[in-house]
């Protein structure tokens, strides 16, 4: 009896052990809630477009602030630029998406992919056509960033399997410029001169990226040989060896004349009637939601962002004295290089010039520079009891204080001695004013002007 018990328990146990192995209960058998599989993925027309909406992405929204990495800016707080001291263990204080290697190659990668995937998806022809024609020209896009830092990268044109060889060796400039103008052309090819919604790539934006990068490619400094470095070891990872620069230039102006025969474009009023128009039409283009000359455009909504700084660039870079943080200060430099309205350089040893520097400049320069004394929007009200006339005040002034029998020293309210969010004052005595819609409080609400990353004046 015992023994028939024994054998009763153990067939019951292998037939649970069996069902175990062999059918699992539906609660293991769960997708994941926060991601979608491979297979889902590529059988599902919306996350595809998901897909290709996601490379987008990467591209970032704040290119305006790159001049403070260069000699055009200062930043305002401490930093690597600040310091001169960025070099390749620090890379990664570059804050910008587009900057970085890493998360650029992630974007390529997301490109290789859709074009390994997307011949078999389940979508029309029509569609996979705009978007193959989208991914080429991200793809393009994100190597002319890359090149515009780096130089010469490796070019990856594949999905990485495990087993593959990950150490891939940088390619020569020539090779990079040359994979970029051939997806640039199979963008064009693909894509419509009409964008299927607006902030998409087109045949327009395809080709003036290609103008872009041959404009670059015939520059001095991608022709130099290399000199500009010294004795590098590789210069063809910087410049050009060799070949014919009048070609380079003639394929420059060939491409960009392809862009204005498509007649979709044009610039945005040319012909002011006065000074006064002149700003405003200018400071217009950059604030404006929709222009003539807008080729390759990124939108964003009021209400999305993950952080508050996101496209907010009144927040950032709008001076102290408005409770901004002052982020991008133009250094003198730039400031002298404005020349004056009749087209004649600026000279400090001029004395016309040096008695008012900022008179009688180029239209732009009013545009582009918040300055001493200049005019902008109203004051906080907080600000507005100590400066009531919504002048920028970047400088100080001395006065005789009878009652102490002393002179005191006055600092403007826009300066790092201001009563008011003094960390965040100018180092060079200027604030960014381009991109800067004055519509807004940027203390308390987002700009939503658009960034134009290509646009007609440049083609």
């Amino acid at each position: 009896m015992n023994t028939m018990k024994n054998l009763l328990t153990i067939f019951s146990v292998a037939v649970i052990l069996l069902h175990a192995t062999s059918c699992e209960p539906d609660f293991l058998n769960v997708q994941p809630q926060d991601q979608f599989s491979d297979a889902v993925v590529w059988n599902d027309p919306v996350l595809i477009r998901d897909f290709v909406n996601n490379i987008y992405v990467g591209l970032g929204g704040e290119e305006s602030f790159n001049s403070y990495t260069t000699d055009e800016c200062m930043w305002v707080w401490n930093s690597v630029f600040v310091n001169g001291t960025i070099g390749p263990t620090n890379i990664s204080d570059w804050n910008f998406i587009d900057a970085t290697a890493s998360q650029v190659y992630q974007k390529i990668r997301n490109c290789n992919i859709f074009l390994q995937k997307i011949e078999t998806a389940p979508i029309d022809s029509a569609t996979k056509r705009q978007y193959k024609g989208e991914v080429y020209f991200l793809r393009a896009y994100y190597y002319h960033r890359l090149v515009s830092y780096f130089g010469g990268v490796p070019i990856v044109a594949k999905v990485f399997e495990l087993t593959d060889d990950f150490l891939v060796p940088r390619n020569t400039l020539e090779e990079c410029i040359n994979f970029i103008i051939a997806d640039c052309d199979r963008a064009a090819n693909l894509l419509g001169i009409t964008p299927t919604e607006k902030g998409r790539a087109t045949k327009g934006a395809a080709l003036a990226l290609k103008a872009r990068v041959l404009l670059y490619a015939a520059s001095d400094l991608f022709n130099s040989g290399g000199s500009w470095a010294g004795s590098y070891a590789h210069p063809e990872l910087i410049s050009f060896i060799g070949g014919n620069r009048t070609a380079r230039w003639q394929a420059a102006k060939d491409a960009a004349k392809a862009v204005i025969d498509l007649g979709v474009y044009g610039l945005y009023k040319p012909n002011p009637s006065s000074y006064e128009e002149a700003v405003k039409n200018y400071k217009d283009v950059f604030i404006l939601k929709e222009t003539p000359e807008d080729i390759f455009v990124r939108f964003f909504s009021l209400t999305l962002g993950t952080w508050w700084g996101d496209n907010n660039p009144g927040l950032i870079s709008q001076p102290n004295g408005w409770h901004c943080w002052g982020a991008s200060n133009p250094t003198q430099k730039m400031v002298d290089a404005f020349e004056m309205n009749d087209g004649t350089k600026f000279d400090w040893s001029n004395p016309e010039h040096a008695a008012n520097p900022y008179k009688n400049r180029d239209p732009r320069f009013y545009v582009d520079v918040l300055y001493d004394g200049a005019k902008w929007r109203p004051r906080p009200a907080d600000v507005a009891v100590v400066e009531p006339t919504n002048t920028v005040q970047t400088s100080y002034r001395q006065v005789w204080n009878a009652a102490k029998n002393k002179i005191d020293t006055i600092y403007g309210v826009d300066t790092r001695k201001s009563p008011f969010e003094n960390w965040n004052g100018t180092w060079t005595g200027y604030y960014m004013n381009k991109f800067m819609d004055p519509a807004f409080d940027a203390q308390y609400f987002r700009q939503d002007a658009p960034w134009r990353r290509i646009r007609y004046a440049e083609v």
